[in-house]
């Protein structure tokens, strides 16, 4: 069901965001939306919006539509039916023994819950960088830097600007006697 079908009112489209994803947009937002709206639909141009300012996940390709796409699954205790995809990546990682919201925990920690003493450098808008304490962790990058040394990560340095929210992994955390 396309929630957003014919959402002409702007006031409709920032409670239905807000309502549906949890994410309070402006007008100067709406704007943006409307502007590309002509050229890309609603759904497209509402999802590269969110993807750029508010989630910072972005998408390599729009080349499929919500319609049902087939996977064939063997075994004893395949699953049969119609199932939606978030409900298909739990039960591939039951089937794999692992606990997905342990494993969230543990790759994407909310920096500011730990300390607020870090910085963006933005000098260079294209490979933003966190500075705290001694170390520098490229945004949307794997690797930390620490007295010249590269120490890989288990996950991506993540930076959403709408919010300023920072995660970074438990690894990083303790590398920098944070935790």
């Amino acid at each position: 069901m396309n929630i957003l079908v014919d959402t002409e009112d702007d006031s409709e489209l920032i409670a239905k965001v807000s309502q549906y994803w949890s994410l309070n947009i402006t007008q100067d937002d709406v704007d943006e939306i409307r502007g590309l709206e002509p050229f890309m639909g609603l759904n497209y141009a509402l999802a590269g919006l969110l993807s750029k300012n508010y989630t910072v996940i972005a998408w390599t390709t729009h080349g499929h539509n919500g319609e049902t796409v087939p996977l064939w699954v063997h075994g004893a205790d395949a699953p049969l039916g119609i199932i939606d995809n978030t409900t298909l990546a739990a039960i591939a990682a039951d089937s794999m023994c692992i606990k997905l919201d342990t494993l969230t925990e543990t790759l994407y920690v909310d920096l500011s819950s730990v300390t607020d003493d870090y910085l963006i450098d933005d000098t260079d808008p294209e490979n933003l960088v966190l500075k705290v304490k001694e170390a520098e962790l490229p945004i949307n990058k794997d690797y930390m830097v620490m007295n010249n040394n590269i120490i890989e990560l288990p996950a991506l340095t993540v930076y959403a600007p709408a919010t300023d929210k920072v995660y970074i992994s438990k690894k990083a955390l303790y590398k920098l006697g944070l935790l």
